[in-house]
């Protein structure tokens, strides 16, 4: 039923969910580094894999963020004015709002 409302899964919104939420806690835990510089997009993705496969994006979540999943967080971020993306559309570097 939520694929006709929303065009995406109940599973597929939570794991959103928890890869926005993991973004948010990366500017708070990593502050004056990323306020300063921002974040490479594919730097981002491998540490958010890191991880994953830690288990830090929790226990009920698969060990790998696809890319589509990746970016559909980072829309969601951006929708949010919670980060601005620059640069090359392919790789922009990412800064918190």
């Amino acid at each position: 039923m939520d694929i006709l409302t929303t065009g995406q899964t109940k599973t597929s919104a939570e794991r959103l969910k928890v890869i926005s939420e993991f973004i948010k806690n990366i500017q708070r835990d990593y502050r004056d580094k990323v306020n300063q510089h921002g974040l490479k997009y594919g730097n981002l993705l491998d540490f958010l894999n890191t991880k994953a496969k830690e288990g830090g994006l929790g226990p009920d979540q698969t060990n790998q963020v696809t890319e589509t999943e990746y970016r559909d967080a980072l829309r969601v971020l951006e929708e949010d004015n919670v980060i601005s993306m620059f640069g090359h559309s392919r790789a922009p570097t990412i800064r918190f709002v």
